[in-house]
């Protein structure tokens, strides 16, 4: 806080500091001193005002930061430092210990929130920093050393907070942000956001899953992709990767941006978070879109590549009774990650008719992509077939999930031989 810092300038300066006066300057040390030696006799018990030079260090930067919250609770800003000398500075402390410890209790609420709604994720720094916030509390000292922040914060916060913010300022403004980040990461499917995590950090080293969900939910948002289920193939991948190159690729993202918070309803608070966040993040993607590495921050499912050791099983003509198929079908729709859908579809399935079947109802979005990217050159030729003569025999026929329009789009990916 700038009055805690500025007071510690003061008692380190010896003459000079602007607006304040060698005589005013003088003053303000001679009380600062003698509250320090008060506040160490209180410190050591009354038997002494004599203490190592670091504990002492710490006791002054204490008086100093609770000395600056009691000046903002009286409605004193920096601008007024410079009557500091007329002061009165156990009011001062007394008034500044006030604080803390009110927002001591405010930030044991906030730590309550934080563990009811905290991810049930895989990463030891997510779940770590929980545990430590929990140890701040029982460790912080409000009197003697209220600028501490006595545990260990590994978690990135998406948009880290002010490192000027101390004890209990500090906890308080970073326990907000963590609920309010994990509230947003809560909007999605727990396993979704697990799998997120395992495939954008699989060392479990340090991540801000904040950051890297609303990476995926704007850059799904973007190519009209499934949003909620945080899934990405190496075709997304591509398609995002396009529209991060064109021109007008920032004012599509910031509209991105724009419908997500539509469709998840964010309060204000929350809306501006996501909107600094997603900004951070367009310019990390871009750049990395830029350098062809874009799958580094948006890695396709790691069940993609094995599917393909199933695909060149596929298509013998032989269409399985309609029983085995609804029982089929109703299988793939209760799985949710797309290589599993894909999966089941390529082990199973072995005639066109029954592919159309699965994906004019099962597979939605990008999930027909998932499966065209699993299919051989010969499985693309026969499907692009089979659909020319569908719709030259029924020109107005369209599917249910519009996984035809994708397939025309992936086929124009691809070389011009393959298509035809």
């Amino acid at each position: 806080m700038d009055n805690a810092h500025f007071l510690m300038e003061l008692a380190a300066e010896s003459r000079g500091v602007p607006d304040i006066g060698d005589k005013n300057l003088t003053v303000i040390h001679e009380k600062l001193w003698s509250f320090l030696s008060k506040l160490t006799l209180s410190y050591t018990g009354e038997g002494s005002s004599s203490v190592r030079v670091e504990t002492a260090k710490s006791l002054l930067e204490s008086a100093c930061f609770l000395i600056g919250l009691g000046l903002e609770a009286e409605g004193k800003e920096r601008s007024l430092a410079k009557n500091l000398a007329g002061e009165n500075y156990e009011k001062l402390f007394q008034k500044g210990f006030n604080v803390v410890n009110a927002r001591v209790e405010a930030g044991k609420a906030l730590l309550q929130k934080a563990e009811e709604t905290a991810l049930n994720v895989n990463n030891t720094a997510y779940t770590g920093t929980v545990g430590e916030l929990r140890k701040f509390f029982a460790r912080y000292n409000t009197y003697y050393f209220a600028h501490e922040i006595p545990c260990m914060i590994d978690y990135p916060l998406a948009l880290p907070v002010d490192e000027k913010l101390l004890g209990i300022e500090y906890i308080q403004e970073y326990l907000s942000r963590f609920v309010l980040e994990t509230a947003f990461c809560r909007l999605f499917n727990a396993g979704a956001v697990r799998r997120l995590v395992k495939r954008v950090c699989p060392d479990d080293g340090l991540i801000s899953i904040y950051e890297s969900v609303v990476s995926h939910a704007v850059a799904l948002t973007l190519i009209k992709g499934d949003i909620l289920s945080l899934d990405m193939t190496a075709g997304v991948c591509r398609s995002v990767q396009s529209t991060l190159g064109e021109q007008e690729a920032p004012e599509r993202w910031h509209a991105a941006v724009d419908t997500l918070t539509q469709l998840l309803a964010f309060d204000d608070d929350a809306e501006a978070y996501l909107k600094k966040t997603a900004e951070t993040s367009f310019a990390h993607l871009r750049h990395a879109a830029k350098l062809g590495r874009l799958e580094a921050l948006l890695p396709a499912e790691q069940g993609t590549p094995a599917i393909r050791t199933v695909q060149r099983r596929y298509i013998d003509n032989k269409p399985m009774d309609n029983d085995k198929l609804r029982a089929l079908m109703d299988q793939i729709t209760d799985c949710h990650a797309p290589a599993e859908k894909v999966a089941l579809t390529l082990e199973n399935v072995g005639s066109l008719r029954d592919l159309f079947e699965i994906l004019n109802i099962c597979l939605w979005g990008e999930e027909s992509t998932a499966l065209f990217e699993a299919l051989d050159e010969t499985g693309l030729k026969l499907l692009s077939q089979r659909l020319k003569a569908v719709q030259k025999k029924h020109p107005d026929w369209h599917s249910e999930s519009g996984w035809e329009e994708n397939f025309e789009a992936y086929m124009k990916r691809l070389t011009p031989d393959l298509e035809n």
